[in-house]
This record gives C-alpha cells, sequence and structure tokens, in this order.
C-alpha cells in the first residue's frame, strides 16, 4: 500500500507542478488582457480627439465656405455699382463731346453770318478759334 500512497502523491507533485504553470500562464494572460485594455482605452481617446478635430474642421470648412459666397456677392454688387457709375459718366461725356461740336458749329455759323454781314471786318485770330472748338 505504501507503493500506492508513493504513487498518488507522485501524481499529486505532478499534477500541482502543472497547476502552478497554469497559473503562471493565466497571470501572464491576464497582464495581456491589461494591457489590451489600456491600449483600447488609449484607442478610443484617439478616435474621439480625432472626431473632434474632424468635427471642428467641417465647421471651418463651412465656415470659410459661407464667407467666400458672401465676398463674391460683395463683389458682384460692387462690380454692378461701379458698372453703373462708368455708364453714367460715358453717358456724361458724350453730352460734353456733343456740346463742343454744337458750340463749334454755332461758332463757324456766327463766323460765316459776320462775314457775310460784314465782309471788311477783320478776320478772327486762328489762336482765339483754336481756343473756342477745343
Amino acid at each position: 500500500m505504501e507503493d500506492m500512497g508513493l504513487f498518488n502523491n507522485s501524481k499529486v507533485a505532478v499534477l500541482e507542478s502543472r497547476m502552478n504553470s497554469y497559473d503562471r500562464y493565466f497571470e501572464k494572460l491576464d497582464e495581456s488582457i491589461e494591457k489590451l485594455s489600456e491600449v483600447s482605452v488609449g484607442i478610443k481617446e484617439m478616435l474621439i480627439k480625432h472626431e473632434g478635430k474632424l468635427e471642428e474642421r467641417v465647421l471651418t470648412e463651412e465656415s470659410l465656405s459661407a464667407r467666400l459666397i458672401e465676398i463674391k456677392k460683395e463683389s458682384h454688387e460692387e462690380h454692378e455699382h461701379l458698372l453703373g457709375k462708368i455708364n453714367s459718366m460715358q453717358s456724361k461725356i458724350e453730352e460734353l463731346f456733343k456740346w463742343r461740336w454744337i458750340a463749334a458749329g454755332a461758332i463757324l455759323v456766327i463766323g460765316l453770318f459776320i462775314g457775310q454781314v460784314a465782309p471788311d471786318a477783320k478776320s478772327v485770330p486762328g489762336a482765339v478759334l483754336q481756343q473756342l472748338i477745343k
């Protein structure tokens, strides 16, 4: 019977040895799970920060887009205003040119009239006519 006791003791010793090695494996597995949990939390934090930055960029892009549309509208309105001023000035200049030719024609008619009425009158100097035409 002693042989049986030794045999059982050796089986128990083998089993205890195996249990100790399994315990080490389980401890390492627990450590690995803890490290994976920490990494997972870190990744979640990075994703949250990244999503926040993406949302911030979207808001910035939307703001810039709205501002560009506003600037485009203002530029178009200013262009229309300046075009109206240019057209107004152009019509005024055309009116001045018309008056210039009317005045030149009137001076010519007066000169011809004076020439017909008073043929002996001294002629008007050329410099005076040139100033009147300008």
